[in-house]
């Protein structure tokens, strides 16, 4: 009996432990990402991304950043662009432990560039660090240090079977460069690992995987991605294709997500044809919101439309959160140049053009050479002055002396021989 008291008192503090934060790096560098993990099996409350604040010196600072929920845990990540002791909060969490708790959730972690003996980086940007996709979607990998990155991939797979890893590939990026890599999910649920000075685990939420059956119904887009302000509205066009010979009839659309209103309904499709409705988003809160656009037809058969909108709050500018990676561009080294450049969130000079090797001035050294000549002439010149300044024009009297002393040398001379 003992014995089972001391278990149970050993036991009752992790039974009751508090939420907490969990980071896959509590040191990172300048434009690499954080990955975390809030583990939320008792939450009473939701977070949204607008929750997960940064600080430093409990000054709010901001970072790009996305949280997303799945299967009772909440995965996010951010890029930290700057140097610096940072804290993550999250305030006003509603657990249950047994009874309802409130406590507000910190992290710290900080940032600094790391450099090898030769006093060179390596760093590498991943945009996104977390995937929330229905479809295959591309990740970049950007080298922003100054050395070579040699990167493996492979997958984790985690589900309730079994896990372990399911392919494995190196690669190598070079300063300034970037590699985009195509993630095909095959689970609900992956993790896509990243190898190289560091090792980075991305989590992959597939939206919805859907079942193997040809439907005769097929939609445009078969997905959709928004990001808007609170204040704002939008409004979406989809087009509807009925491949089949037979009309489609007894439509019904629907959604699960409170911030869309379909605005108009369709009865039937007639055979080989297509048609269109259109669906409006109203913004509530900020926050993202992953759901689905339902279209049930033709007795039990059913159409889903994967659907993520990101609301952000009325003082942000949309454009002003995309990275350099995310617009589709790389950061050049000190000896290139770009044909094209823009600014983005992280760097006022995003190159979405190529990356060129500088050219040398016209004529290479060639203006040296010159400027040491035009310098030789001018010494030249210049001795030559010298010269002619010592050496002073003979007077006619000394001429006349000179030819006599050379006649009387010429005649005592012919004197000697006789």
């Amino acid at each position: 009996m003992k014995k089972m008291l001391l278990l149970f008192i050993l036991i009752l503090p992790m039974l009751s432990a508090q939420p907490q934060i969990i980071l896959q790096h509590e040191e990172v560098q300048p434009q690499e990402i954080i990955l975390g993990e809030i583990p939320a099996p008792n939450f009473l409350t939701t977070i949204e991304s607008s929750d997960l604040k940064f600080y430093q010196n409990n000054k709010q600072v901001f970072f790009e950043h996305e949280l997303f929920f799945y299967n009772n845990t909440y995965y996010f990540y951010a890029l930290i662009n700057k140097a610096g002791n940072y804290t993550i909060r999250i305030s006003n969490i509603i657990y249950q432990d047994p009874s309802p708790k409130s406590a507000t959730l910190e992290k710290q972690f900080f940032s600094k560039e790391s450099k090898d003996e030769n006093n060179k980086t390596q760093i590498l940007s991943i945009n996104p660090g977390v995937i929330f996709a229905s479809k295959p979607i591309n990740i970049t990998l950007s080298n922003r240090g100054e050395l070579s990155l040699d990167v493996e991939y492979r997958w984790f797979i985690k589900d309730e079977k079994d896990s372990g890893f399911s392919f494995f590939s190196p690669d190598t990026i070079s300063p300034g460069n970037f590699k985009r890599i195509l993630i095909t999910p095959e689970k609900s649920f992956d993790y896509f690992e990243i190898l190289s000075y560091k090792n980075f685990k991305i989590p992959v939420i597939y939206l919805t995987i859907q079942p193997p059956i040809q439907l005769d119904l097929r939609a445009q887009p078969d997905s959709i991605q928004v990001k808007i302000n609170e204040d704002n509205t939008t409004s979406k066009t989809i087009e509807l294709f009925n491949f089949g010979d037979t009309n489609i009839t007894s439509v019904a659309i629907s959604s699960n997500l409170s911030i869309i209103r379909i605005e108009s309904q369709i009865n039937n499709i007639p055979a080989k044809s297509k048609t269109n409705f259109t669906v409006q988003i109203i913004p509530e809160n900020p926050g993202v919101f992953a759901g689905n656009i339902k279209i049930n037809f033709s007795g039990e058969k059913e159409l889903k439309i994967p659907v993520e909108i990101s609301v952000f709050s009325k003082n942000v500018v949309i454009e002003e959160l995309k990275t350099c990676a995310g617009l589709g561009g790389v950061f050049c080294t000190q000896n290139q140049t770009c044909t094209d450049s823009v600014e983005s969130y992280d760097s006022p000079e995003c190159c979405i053009g190529e990356c060129k090797e500088k050219e040398e001035p016209s004529g290479g050294y060639s203006w040296l050479i010159g400027i040491a000549l035009l310098i030789a002439v001018l010494l030249i010149l210049y001795v030559i002055y010298k010269k002619l300044k010592k050496t002073k024009p003979k007077s006619p009297e000394e001429r006349i002396q000179e030819r006599t002393k050379l006649y009387e040398q010429r005649v005592s001379g012919s004197l000697t021989k006789e």
